[in-house]
């Protein structure tokens, strides 16, 4: 009998890559991610096969799911997927992902009998405790943020499905690695580490703090709840964090003696200068249309502690994160990477940075691929029109049958390069055409007035699916500019010689 599947959603994220890099001995891995694995593929062990699907989408998630349990029984899911950001606005991508896409996969799991579910929840799910408290496994997803009631709504839907399959919620510190890889450090640091005039500035009285765990530890912390599922209390909640909190002004202590070789002195900015600040900031930010971190909603938590008391999770799990990677012991290294390694901290910092993503490039293949028999006749009748022979008399001339072949080898190359975001899988069969079609004799200009065909089918097919500029501009991004990569590919194929 074929040895269970495990399920890992948001594979691409943080915490799902650096997990899918540890689960080199749990069998069969069913990896699912909006992206492609990109940089992830070179490294991906044998036991793990990608699925690139958008949760969102309930029948692409459905066939997903339905194959992979074609393969193998699924023994269990753990739910990483969801989107978060810190501009504090509530996107509806906080419903779309987190509550509607959790549905999606909840749904798909108890239809294909998944028997284990363990969800990515996060101790900012709740609302700062009082002064002097702290939070434990027993508080309640009060928090008022868009991604905490997001959460909120998360862990209430695991409730009800109680009777399908087993679940137990993980709520996650804030994860970094030695690159950092956390917007909000990351911004701290590019700010504390510069000679702005604000270097020095800390909010209130830097006393503003959160729990902090080093992505290594959350690894572990996930694949010791695996492994030890069978022991736990089914609906347990877990909290993957160090007990207490730590301040901006302890960071700012570690960081400054990392980088300069001694504590910089803080210039401490009273709440109430802060909070007019952030609103006078947010005014010329909205008036400039420039982007920025910081925003209103922080002022609300300046001096504020999410602390935490997690001794019973240590206490179930036989589990404890490792002080040597705490986050003020780890400061030394992320000062190191950022001054040795500057183009390398900057990519996967930047890489991290959390923005809305709707990508819309699956959205885009899905209906490509549903339409390609038609748009690949479409795109043939058009060229052999008798009405166009004008256009393309040499392509008139040859068999049809050959453009039929060659318009369905670039729809599927098209479908692949929408696909996955790489422009570059559209490239090969356009310079293998290009280059068969030289030969024969075929003007240049005929061969990339096809493609342009091409774009403008599908372009006008699809347009009708989507309302707004974002629309029409993820069909410019993921249709037109890779038809135009493949025309560039084309005039390169005709200006070499054969």
């Amino acid at each position: 009998m074929d040895s269970p599947t495990m399920i890992v959603t948001g594979a691409s994220g943080f915490v799902g890559r650096n997990l899918l890099g540890a689960l080199d001995h749990e069998g069969r891995i069913a990896a699912i991610a909006r992206r492609s694995p990109g940089v992830l593929a070179p490294s991906l062990r044998p036991n793990v096969r990608w699925y690139q699907v958008d949760i969102a989408e309930r029948p692409d998630l459905y066939e997903v799911f339905a194959e992979i349990r074609s393969a193998a029984p699924v023994e269990v899911l753990i739910h990483l997927a969801g989107h978060y950001d810190f501009t504090g606005e509530r996107s509806p991508e906080y419903r779309r992902t987190n509550v509607d896409g959790m549905r999606n996969v909840l749904d798909a799991a108890r239809d294909i009998g998944v028997r284990d579910v363990v969800f990515a929840s996060s101790v900012a799910a709740c609302a700062f405790p009082p002064a002097g408290e702290e939070l434990t496994e027993t508080s309640p997803p009060d928090g008022d943020s868009p991604y905490a009631e997001s959460k909120r709504a998360g862990e209430a839907l695991l409730a009800e499905y109680r009777g399908a399959f087993r679940s137990w919620i993980v709520r996650l510190a804030a994860l970094y690695s030695d690159w950092c890889e956390y917007e909000p450090v990351f911004r701290f640091l590019e700010t504390w580490l510069s000679h702005a005039p604000r270097s020095r500035v800390l909010a209130g009285c830097g006393l503003s703090a959160v729990p902090y765990l080093h992505v290594r530890d959350a690894v572990d912390f996930l694949r010791l709840v695996l492994a030890r599922r069978d022991v736990l209390n089914p609906d347990d909640v877990l909290l993957a964090s160090p007990d207490g909190a730590t301040s901006h002004l302890e960071l700012f202590e570690a960081a400054t003696a990392a980088h300069f070789g001694s504590r910089s002195r803080p210039i401490r900015v009273p709440r109430t200068v802060c909070r007019l600040g952030l609103q006078g900031w947010d005014v010329a930010r909205r008036a400039l249309g420039i982007e920025t971190f910081e925003r209103p909603w922080m002022g609300r938590y300046i001096d504020l502690q999410l602390s935490v008391d997690a001794h019973l999770t240590r206490e179930r799990l036989g589990w404890a994160p490792r002080p040597r990677l705490g986050i003020v012991r780890r400061m030394p290294f992320l000062i190191q990477h950022r001054k040795a390694l500057p183009s390398e901290w900057q990519r996967r910092n930047h890489a991290a940075l959390k923005s809305v993503r709707h990508h819309e490039n699956l959205r885009i293949c899905r209906l490509l691929r549903q339409r390609a028999g038609e748009l690949s006749g479409t795109l043939t009748r058009h060229v052999f029109d008798t009405e166009r022979s004008h256009r393309f008399p040499r392509l008139q001339a040859t068999p049809a049958e050959q453009h039929r072949i060659e318009s369905e080898a670039l729809l599927d190359a098209l479908i692949d390069a929408v696909r996955t975001g790489e422009k570059g899988l559209f490239l090969n069969p356009c310079r293998e055409i290009a280059e068969r079609r030289r030969d024969e004799g075929l003007p240049l200009e005929e061969l990339t007035a096809a493609l342009d065909a091409l774009n403008d089918l599908c372009v006008l097919s699809l347009a009708g699916e989507g309302v707004g500029p974002g629309w029409s501009l993820a069909l410019y991004d993921h249709v037109t500019m890779t038809v135009q990569f493949g025309v560039d590919e084309v005039h390169d194929a005709y200006e070499r010689t054969s």
